[in-house]
C-alpha cells in the first residue's frame, strides 16, 4: 500500500492524522497486510492438502 492510497483511505473515513501518527498507522497497516497475506497462503496450503 502506498502512502497516497493509505491517505485516501483515511480521507474517505474522515480521518486526519499528524505526520507522526500517519507514519505509525501506515506501518501498522502494512504489517497487517503482510500478516493477512501469510495467513491466506497458509489457508491455501491447507485447502490444497485436503
Amino acid at each position: 500500500m502506498t502512502e497516497a492510497e493509505f491517505q485516501a483511505l483515511l480521507a474517505a473515513a474522515g480521518l486526519s492524522l499528524d505526520p507522526k501518527a500517519f507514519a505509525a498507522a501506515l506501518q501498522g497497516a502494512r504489517h497487517l497486510r503482510q500478516e493477512i497475506a501469510r495467513l491466506d497462503a497458509w489457508l491455501a496450503e491447507q485447502d490444497a492438502a485436503k
